[in-house]
C-alpha cells in the first residue's frame, strides 16, 4: 500500500498480480481479485493493468476464467473484474477494446453458453450456477453497452441519481462474436 501512495502505482498493481499468480496461501487469491477488481473501477488505472504491470494480466485472468470450476468462489470474483477491466470497450485505441475485449469476451461467451464441456485436462467442468451467469453476462454487457461518457462520469461524481443515459456514438468490436443459438 506504501508504494501505491508513494505513487508507484505500476509497482502496486504488478505485486498484486504476483501475488495472484503466485499466491503464499490458496486464501490470498480472493481478496487479491477483489482488491484489483476495487482498483479496476478507477478509470486512470484501467490502462496501466492491462498494458504497465509486469506479469500481464490479461494471461492469469483468460487461465482463471477457462479453468476455475463453477462454484469455486473464485470464479464469480474473477469474472467481475473482467468485467471491470470490460467498461470502456468501444473507445478507441483504449486498451479495454484493444487488449482486454479480445482476450477476455470469447472466454466469457464460452463459459456462459456451455452447459458441459471438458478442460484440456479432461476434467469436467459443470454448468454456471445463476449468480456465476449472472457475473458473466453483467461483464459481457459491460464489454457491449456504450462507455461511460465523460457526462455521465461527472453526473454520477455530483449526484447518485442520473435521469437520463446519455449514449455515445455506435463502435464495432476489433472482432467477430459467435454467439450460440441456446446463449441468446
Amino acid at each position: 500500500i506504501a508504494l501505491y501512495l508513494c505513487g508507484d502505482q505500476c509497482c502496486f498493481l504488478s505485486a498484486i498480480i504476483q501475488s495472484i499468480q503466485n499466491p503464499l496461501q490458496p486464501d490470498q487469491t480472493i481478496p487479491l481479485v477483489k482488491a484489483l477488481g476495487n482498483l479496476a473501477c478507477h478509470p486512470s488505472l484501467i490502462a496501466p493493468l492491462l498494458t504497465q504491470t509486469p506479469p500481464n494480466l490479461i494471461p492469469i485472468l483468460q487461465k482463471l476464467l477457462s479453468t476455475t470450476s463453477s462454484r469455486d468462489p473464485i470464479l464469480i470474483e474473477v469474472v467481475w473484474l473482467a468485467g471491470c477491466l470490460l467498461v470502456d470497450v468501444g473507445e478507441k485505441h483504449h486498451p479495454s477494446t484493444t487488449v482486454a475485449a479480445p482476450a477476455l469476451i470469447p472466454i466469457l461467451v464460452d463459459r456462459l453458453g456451455d452447459g458441459r464441456r471438458e478442460d484440456g485436462d479432461n476434467q469436467l467442468m459443470t454448468g454456471l450456477t445463476l449468480e456465476e451467469e449472472r457475473e458473466c453476462a453483467s461483464a459481457i454487457w459491460n464489454a457491449l453497452d456504450d462507455p461511460p461518457s465523460a457526462d455521465i462520469l461527472q453526473e454520477q461524481s455530483h449526484s447518485l441519481m442520473i435521469n437520463q443515459h446519455k449514449r455515445s456514438n455506435s463502435f464495432e468490436l476489433p472482432f467477430k462474436l459467435n454467439f450460440p443459438r441456446s446463449m441468446l
